[in-house]
């Protein structure tokens, strides 16, 4: 009897803090909203099409958020079975010494067509000397660093590509998307944060308050997203240590890039404005983070012609945007070859000579 009144007694004090917990953030809750009008709400960032839409040779991925479609073909772009760029894989694809080569769009080849791409470019560059290398591209334009970190963990575990290397170059999406106030690692893969961010910011303004902070005045400015460059830097080592649990060779590659292509405006795509100088100083961190992480695993970064600090020849990158054009390229091919053969990073080759 005794045992029945004292659970009783303590469901009626678990209930009533209940109520004056509920109370108290009903109270709260008035009180942000007075604060915080609807006028100045931002909505949260969430846009699953954004790397799909105008572009049919991608497609919803639920791993990745998107891949590329097998077997499409147009006049520029042409995907085979397999979901890379490219023509079919040689039947003894198991008898060659393979090149892995994942990316974004400058690894994928932007603009240009499949025979004017950095990777098969590098291809021909062995073929000159060396007889069964073959470069699979595995660039994906817009990819960011959590999504190459998925390609990677798939295509080694599934075995039907056995790499002797794996070369890595990204940087541009994972700087696009720390712009987004509301950023968040599902944003790197889904192109949206998870739903209940999305329903926190728009039906409560104590949530939208602790995720967002207060409205800004004014449209905010180089503010630095540390988390997005963490989120990045501990992408890199995760690459790293995929590839040693596969006993598989990485190098990482500078990405190709010219800050006098560069939009004059900086970045201004979604809430936080990043000025053009301020861009490519977050951008130069970026890279440097890569070669900081690739040090201390020993890990290889190769430089090329096209990194972010050489001065580049004209003619090196589309006028349009900073993608390379197929001169860049075939250029970046050429310096990523030697960085290779002069780093002995497939010393299997080096009793093959035609």
């Amino acid at each position: 009897m005794n045992r029945m009144i004292r659970a009783k007694k303590y469901i009626r004090i678990l209930v009533i803090n209940c109520a004056v917990l509920i109370g108290m953030l009903l109270l709260i809750e008035g009180a942000f909203r007075l604060i915080i009008p609807a006028s100045e709400v931002v909505p949260a960032f969430s846009d699953q099409n954004l790397g799909m839409r105008g572009r049919p040779f991608v497609e919803a991925n639920q791993t990745r958020g998107f891949a590329l479609k097998p077997e499409f073909a147009n006049r520029y772009y042409t995907v085979n079975s397999e979901g890379f760029r490219g023509q079919a894989f040689p039947k003894d694809l198991n008898r060659k010494h393979v090149i892995l080569a994942l990316g974004e769009s400058t690894t994928f080849g932007w603009g240009v067509r499949d025979n004017e791409t950095y990777p098969f470019y590098l291809e021909k560059c062995f073929s000159e000397k060396y007889r069964d290398v073959f470069v699979v591209n595995g660039g994906v334009p817009s990819y960011s660093s959590s999504q190459v970190l998925v390609a990677l963990q798939e295509t080694l575990a599934q075995g039907r590509i056995r790499p002797d290397l794996v070369l890595i170059c990204i940087l541009g999406n994972d700087v696009w998307y720390s712009s987004i106030a509301n950023w968040h690692p599902d944003i790197l893969v889904y192109q949206k944060p998870p739903q209940w961010v999305t329903m926190a910011m728009k039906y409560s303004r104590l949530g939208y308050a602790c995720l967002m902070g207060f409205p800004k005045k004014s449209t905010q400015t180089n503010v630095f997203n540390a988390k997005a460059l963490d989120k990045f830097k501990s992408n890199i080592v995760a690459m790293i240590n995929v590839c040693k649990s596969h006993g598989v060779r990485l190098a990482f590659v500078e990405p190709p890039l010219d800050s006098g292509h560069l939009p004059k405006q900086g970045l201004d795509r979604f809430q936080i404005r990043y000025t053009r100088d301020y861009l490519v100083e977050t951008i130069s961190t970026y890279v440097r983070s890569v070669r900081e992480v690739a040090e201390k695993y020993g890990v290889p970064v190769i430089d090329h012609s096209l990194g972010l600090n050489h001065k580049h020849q004209k003619g090196l990158f589309r006028d349009s945007d900073f993608h390379p054009t197929p001169k860049g390229n075939a250029m970046m091919a050429r310096d990523v070859y030697a960085g290779i053969v002069g780093a002995d990073l497939l010393p299997m080759l080096k009793n093959q000579n035609k």
